[in-house]
């Protein structure tokens, strides 16, 4: 089992893998490209404004229930500004006094950065046990 209830295990596909650690990667020489043209927050809010119309298409197509109460709107609200707004500011903020590659490394590491935390701070060893 992979943790995803209803999701079969399937064997690693490198090629999908390869290509997202480029993707992934060639994002931040994309933003030092376009940083010689645009101030830092605009070209922050223009790739926000891309991703979210893109998102918004998938759930036009999708058409899923969507939340009706203030309450979940605003905790949406709240972890768009936190995990969108100033996440890009810092990622694109690295750029500037950082070489691309020690940037991409640096925005690479957090999953292990918020991880470790977890770890210690676990009873048993176990961040996601309950």
């Amino acid at each position: 089992m992979t943790g995803i209830p209803g999701a079969a295990r399937r064997p690693p596909r490198p090629q999908r893998m390869l290509w997202v650690t480029f993707a992934w990667g060639s994002c931040f020489v994309a933003i030092s490209i376009g940083l010689q043209d645009a101030p830092l927050l605009w070209l922050a809010a223009l790739r926000a404004l891309i991703a979210g119309a893109a998102v918004l298409v998938i759930v036009a197509a999708r058409r899923p229930r969507l939340p009706r109460d203030a309450r979940s709107w605003a905790l949406m609200g709240v972890l768009g500004v936190v995990n969108v707004a100033i996440a890009y500011a810092a990622m694109f903020g690295a750029t500037v006094g950082l070489t691309t590659g020690v940037a991409s490394v640096l925005a690479n590491t957090q999953p292990v950065l918020i991880l470790l935390p977890a770890l210690w701070s676990s009873t048993n060893g176990r961040p996601y046990d309950p």
